[in-house]
This record gives C-alpha cells, sequence and structure tokens, in this order.
C-alpha cells in the first residue's frame, strides 16, 4: 500500500509539473502572437513610409525639373523624400526583424506547448497506475483483516 501512495504521489507531482509546463508553453504561445501582430504592424508602417518617402521625392523631382528658379524649394522638397525614404526603410527592416523574431517565439512556444501536454498525459497515465496499486493494496489489507 506504502508503495501504491509513493506511486500516487510520484505521478501526481508529474501531473502538476506537466501542467506548469503547458501553461508556460501557452503564453509563450500568446507572448510569440503578439511579437508576431505587432512585428505586422511595424512592417505595414514601415512600407507606408517607404511609399510616402518615394512620393515625396518624386514630388521634389518634379518640382526640381519644373522651373529653375524655384531651385531651392524642388531641392528641398526632394531632400525631405530621401529621409523619408530612408526612415521608412529603417522602419520596414526593424519590422521585418520583429516579424521574424515573432516567428521563432512562436514556434518555441508551439514546441514548449506539445512537451508540456506530453508530460501531462504521462502524469495522467502514471496517476492511474498509482490509484490503481494503492486500490490493490487497500484490498489485500482488507482481505488480511478477514
Amino acid at each position: 500500500m506504502a508503495e501504491g501512495r509513493r506511486k500516487m504521489a510520484e505521478s501526481r507531482r508529474e501531473l502538476l509539473e506537466g501542467r506548469s509546463k503547458m501553461l508556460a508553453g501557452r503564453r509563450k504561445l500568446l507572448e510569440g502572437c503578439r511579437k508576431l501582430a505587432e512585428g505586422r504592424k511595424m512592417s505595414l508602417e514601415g512600407h507606408r513610409k517607404l511609399l510616402e518617402g518615394r512620393r515625396k521625392m518624386l514630388a521634389g523631382r518634379r518640382k526640381l525639373s519644373e522651373d529653375c528658379r524655384k531651385l531651392t524649394d524642388g531641392r528641398r522638397k526632394m531632400l525631405e523624400g530621401r529621409t523619408k525614404l530612408s526612415e521608412g526603410r529603417r522602419k520596414l527592416w526593424v519590422g521585418r526583424t520583429m516579424l521574424s523574431e515573432g516567428r521563432r517565439k512562436l514556434s518555441k512556444g508551439r514546441g514548449k506547448l506539445a512537451k508540456g501536454c506530453k508530460k501531462m498525459a504521462e502524469g495522467r497515465k502514471k496517476l492511474l497506475e498509482g490509484r490503481k496499486k494503492s486500490l490493490e493494496g487497500r484490498r489485500k489489507m482488507l482481505a488480511g483483516r478477514r
């Protein structure tokens, strides 16, 4: 009977360990999803900025070629467009890195979740074994009393 109780306690411990691993996996999964969404948002923002910069740069070039008298204004517009373009490229790069980081975290979270589920199943199996042993022990104990 003592062996059955010991096995049952051990299986409960494993079950709790499996549950905690599963919860950790779920947390990681949520964190990964959040990072992925954040990365997508930044990537879209970067793309928008890139397009805006391109548009401004083209507007500056148009202004520059329109007339020579307003050369300074056109040059200013063109330079402004170039800075916007580089800012957009930078934002796009940051967004892409965040997106890849989010994907990595997501896959890591999925792996942890699977590991946690496996541990939990093992724990349940051991718990059932422990209960079975415990019942066997009780039966033997009661049979010995008679």
